[in-house]
């Protein structure tokens, strides 16, 4: 859009496999999704807010009972959380905020390089899972547990905390 803006969007128990189609992705992605969106301000400085919570998700070789999470983005930074639980256990937390450009415009880089703020935390998260966008260690097994507070910028991270695989 070109402009200012003032747009919703609800929607509940969209099936994910209909997005994966939009999106010809060739990874496996299932599950229902509840999406609440909100964009306001104009094109070079939207607001823009929203909650998601989907059940019975399935992404690539991974199986979540729920994901639930939900941001705020103002003056280039986006704020919030999110979470993903299997067995009843909340395996993955993120939460923090992020230096991003979401303007509705052709710009370099959507991550800018300013400081950062988020915290990971998870309880017997598949090691395979972090490991994933690494081609060579698809087969990785064991879990991961612990906390990670990451600070600094894109380009300088400054990570603080306590991860134990076993």
């Amino acid at each position: 859009f070109y402009g200012e803006a003032d747009f919703d969007l609800k929607a509940e128990n969209l099936k994910v496999e209909r997005i994966a189609s939009i999106l010809q992705t060739q990874d496996r992605l299932e599950g229902m999704v509840n999406l609440d969106l909100n964009i306001t301000g104009i094109h070079t400085d939207p607001v823009i807010s929203g909650k998601l919570s989907a059940e019975d998700v399935s992404f690539k070789n991974y199986d979540f009972d729920r994901l639930v999470g939900a941001w705020e983005y103002d003056s280039r930074t986006l704020m919030g959380e999110l979470g993903f639980w299997k067995d009843s256990l909340q395996i993955l937390k993120v939460e923090g905020y992020l230096p991003m450009d979401l303007s509705f415009q052709t710009i370099p880089d959507r991550i800018l390089n300013e400081q950062i703020g988020l915290v990971i935390s998870s309880k017997r998260l598949p090691l395979s899972m972090i490991m994933a966008p690494f081609e060579n260690y698809q087969e990785v097994t064991g879990i991961v547990s612990g906390r990670v507070e990451l600070g600094g910028t894109l380009e300088g991270m400054a990570p603080n905390g306590k991860l134990t695989i076993s």
